[in-house]
């Protein structure tokens, strides 16, 4: 697997600017299932240009990109921390209503 860049430089067009805020509210009780290999986890936060936002890399070939990367501890670790602030964030607004 070879990355080209750990950092995001600039807007490479449209999708660039989306935020992890986008995804939906998540449960309380939500866990992510066992990491396995042959079941890749968060695919949807790798853009077209073959970049991850969760992980904040680029990879210059798509086949590296969603299957070996999306089940990597690497990327787990990060989709987890990302829920834990969707969960964070969810909880707050509801208890300041």
């Amino acid at each position: 697997m070879k990355v080209v860049s750990k950092k995001r430089r600039g807007a490479v067009g449209p999708e660039a600017k989306r935020s992890r805020s986008q995804s939906p509210s998540v449960p309380d009780d939500f866990k992510l299932p066992e990491l396995k290999p042959d079941n890749p986890l968060g695919n949807q936060f790798v853009v077209p240009a073959y970049f991850c936002n969760l992980c904040s890399v680029f990879y210059q070939h798509e086949s590296t990109t969603e299957e070996p990367h999306c089940s990597s501890q690497t990327h787990l670790h990060n989709l987890q921390k990302h829920y834990e602030e969707l969960q964070q964030k969810s909880a707050g607004s509801s208890s300041k209503s």
